[in-house]
């Protein structure tokens, strides 16, 4: 009995976070990272060009 109810909370607090990410994704309001910025451990994995781009908007500006 108290495994079930641990097994829920668990999967309770699992659905409450995936749903509360992809509300922030479909309202526009996650600050994910972007090609170019330094604190986003993928932004290695940016196409050149791309980060080209962004680093002449950044000059521009």
């Amino acid at each position: 009995m108290l495994g079930n109810i641990i097994v829920y909370v668990i999967v309770g607090v699992v659905l409450i976070l995936t749903g509360r990410s992809l509300y922030r994704i479909l309202t526009g309001k996650n600050n994910g990272c972007r090609c170019g910025e330094g604190g986003c451990p993928f932004s290695g994995s940016c196409d050149n060009s791309l980060q080209k781009v962004k680093l002449q908007e950044r000059i521009s500006t």
